[in-house]
């Protein structure tokens, strides 16, 4: 009776380009014959199969695909490899400034939570690719962020200057992430900031809610469809980006979207709260409705409206009792 785990034949009689990666330690994608190889190759280059290994392991069953290939003379096309991914770079605009209790575990006061993008909303996209409507799908990143976060770096505004033109200051990390994570809304970032000069103008900048957007870039994998076709009825085609890498992420000065947010976490915010005299309850209608795209007044900067803002916010989430 046939081993499951090895349904061809045993290892010792036929090779097996997965020896048995996967967690049910089965052999898989047999090099026994010409058309197996072939099959083995067109299996490992789908992103749903690939996606099932380490980046080491791929390279690996790879590998002996191609050198059983040699033995049987199989040429693999251009169309079954991989080609080199497109690149990205995408900005948001944020719907408000919220800070959060230094009790939420982050008592530096340098810890910066923000969503890099949200997902399954449809967003107009004017680029190299062309002018369509995009949506993230919420599984995008799940092969990027796999393979860890250790290589995704945080820059302000992309490392670039105001105008669009490299910044060798601006090449420097401002921070380094401690969590990257799809959640019900997007992919949400927490991020501890340096204490560089540029770093602390920076985060200074979010405290006042002076900065209005975050950014991300990276690579395009995988879409569908997989390339962008104009609609003859002049209405714009959509694509949903299935795959998407991450290379860095950070905050910028010109959002060209809405919906993502942010979230300064100070360490201070105990003592404010605890030393901010009372106020009228009615003082708080006076303060305007700060909503996605909505200009923030000038009163903001100030610590007593930054209380203000900070209380409505945590009775909205039902975190206060007052």
């Amino acid at each position: 009776m046939a081993d499951p785990k090895t349904p061809y034949g045993p290892k010792s009689e036929v090779t097996y380009a997965d020896p048995g990666y996967q967690e049910d330690g089965k052999a898989r994608y047999p090099l026994d014959t010409a058309d197996h190889v072939r099959a083995a190759w067109s299996y490992i280059n789908m992103p749903k199969n690939a996606a099932k290994y380490t980046a080491e392991q791929v390279a690996k069953i790879k590998a002996r695909i191609k050198a059983a290939g040699k033995k049987f003379g199989v040429e693999f096309s251009d169309e079954a490899k991989r080609t080199e991914p497109e690149h990205y770079a995408r900005s948001w605009a944020l719907d408000g400034i919220e800070v959060l209790r230094a009790s939420d575990g982050y008592g530096d006061g340098r810890t910066v939570k923000a969503y890099a993008t949200p997902f399954d909303v449809p967003t107009e996209i004017t680029d190299q690719h062309g002018h369509y409507y995009e949506v993230i799908d919420r599984t995008a990143f799940n092969r990027t962020l796999s393979h860890g976060i250790d290589r995704v770096g945080v820059y302000y505004h992309h490392g670039l200057t105001i105008h669009g033109t490299p910044s060798d200051l601006g090449s420097i990390p401002i921070g380094s992430p401690l969590e990257i994570r799809p959640d019900g809304k997007g992919l949400l970032t927490v991020t501890r900031f340096n204490a560089s000069p540029m770093a602390e103008g920076v985060l200074e900048a979010i405290r006042n809610g002076d900065l209005r957007g975050y950014s991300f870039r990276g690579q395009i994998y995988k879409s569908n469809p997989s390339s962008i076709r104009r609609v003859r009825n002049g209405s714009l085609p959509t694509v949903r980006r299935m795959e998407l890498g991450l290379k860095e992420y950070g905050p910028t000065p010109t959002p060209a979207y809405r919906e993502a947010s942010i979230e300064a976490i100070r360490a201070a915010l105990q003592e404010i709260l605890a030393t901010t005299p009372p106020r009228d309850p009615d003082a708080h209608s006076a303060t305007p409705d700060v909503g996605p795209g909505a200009e923030d007044p000038r009163e903001t900067h100030s610590t007593r409206q930054q209380v203000i803002r900070f209380k409505r916010a945590l009775r909205e989430r039902g975190l206060s009792n007052g």
